[in-house]
């Protein structure tokens, strides 16, 4: 994870390599150790140098579904991820709808950043995904006098 991190941060998109450490993390079964960072990260790593790896995309969405791990993900966490796969074109609807699921858990929601909520909201909307459920969690969410006066003009 920490070495792709550091391609993408420093916007080496070396696509031979990218794909060899993909190869090493779904050879090496790294994925069932990886927590909730590391998929994020490595997710965002992908996204940021437009390597698209559908089968580490995959990987990352099944371990998401897996028994609780989602509950694991912090509100940067699962942004940050989500974001990635939509940038990457990735919309398992599965994995996205365990996504709306997890952000609209009981006051969990509460625990983003502005940049956070936007960043859910735009991927589902960038892939076409419309689940009710979320939207209306993000629109009450959003209605609350102190959070909306959060957001910059970029997050709104």
């Amino acid at each position: 994870a920490n070495t792709a991190w550091a391609f993408a941060k420093l916007g080496v998109a070396n696509e031979p390599l990218m794909h060899a450490v993909a190869h090493r993390i779904l050879r090496g079964n790294f994925v069932d150790r990886f927590n909730c960072k590391d998929i994020a990260n490595t997710a965002w790593a992908y996204a940021m140098l437009d390597i698209p790896h559908r089968p580490l995309l995959d990987r990352f969405a099944q371990r998401m579904r897996q028994h609780r791990f989602l509950a694991t993900f912090n509100s940067r966490a699962l942004a940050n991820t989500v974001w990635a796969f939509a940038r990457l074109g990735f919309d398992e609807a599965r994995t996205m709808n365990a996504v709306a699921e997890r952000v609209t858990d009981r006051g969990f929601l509460h625990t983003f950043r502005p940049q956070e909520v936007s960043n859910i909201a735009w991927a589902f909307a960038k892939r076409g995904i419309s689940h009710t459920g979320l939207m209306d969690a993000v629109g009450e969410h959003l209605l609350q006098p102190e959070v909306l006066v959060a957001y910059s003009p970029h997050d709104v």
